[in-house]
């Protein structure tokens, strides 16, 4: 990956962790010793800060790699974000060569709001405001209620969706396909899940 995409990547996760409203605590170094001291001061320890910050850069790794594999370049993209963050995230999406034709943003005001947004309602946004031009949708956020919305999109509009947290748990379950031998993925996420393991 290059120093740009990288940059561009913590950028993304920077922007997540902003409106998603995580509230982690700033001052961590209490939790840290104890930690090393439980570790034998062994290993350096992350903060929780640290482990947020990687969990939302892979997160946007994972959801690059997701929308790489349905080959999708032109999307609808919905989100419970403000404007500005939806052309944050246009531009990242811009940067590693899809299009965005059309974008949502609910502008909802914080985390509480973008769960309590039903996936009808993320169904509903989907098909109002479908193109044609478009090879796919973008549901993007990782506290939503949008990955229950996939397969009724999908079955709708006869086009992929790509959400984040489906995207984390189609690349985990992609990586450990060896070890769950024939375990069947969960139904309902959609051409991903089904399609590429």
């Amino acid at each position: 990956m290059s120093a740009q995409l990288r940059s561009l990547v913590r950028r993304e996760a920077a922007v997540a962790a902003r409106e998603e409203s995580v509230g982690l605590r700033e001052d961590v170094s209490n939790d840290r010793e104890r930690h090393r001291a439980a570790a034998g001061d062994q290993a350096p320890i992350m903060s929780e800060r640290e482990i947020a910050v990687t969990v939302r850069e892979e997160t946007v790794r994972l959801r690059e790699e997701a929308l790489g594999a349905l080959k999708l370049k032109k999307l609808i993209l919905l989100t419970p974000y403000d404007q500005d963050t939806n052309d944050h995230e246009i531009d990242y999406l811009k940067q590693i060569g899809i299009a965005v034709v059309h974008d949502v943003a609910l502008a909802l005001p914080g985390s509480d709001d973008y769960l309590a947004q039903l996936p009808e309602r993320w169904v509903e946004l989907a098909v109002g405001h479908a193109r044609d031009d478009a090879d796919g949708y973008f549901l993007s956020c990782t506290n939503t209620t949008q990955i229950e919305a996939i397969e009724p999109i999908e079955r709708r509009l006869g086009k992929p969706v790509v959400n984040s947290n489906q995207a984390v748990l189609w690349a985990c379950m992609k990586r450990l396909r060896p070890k769950l031998g024939g375990a069947e993925p969960a139904p309902g996420l959609g051409r991903l899940v089904a399609g590429s393991l």
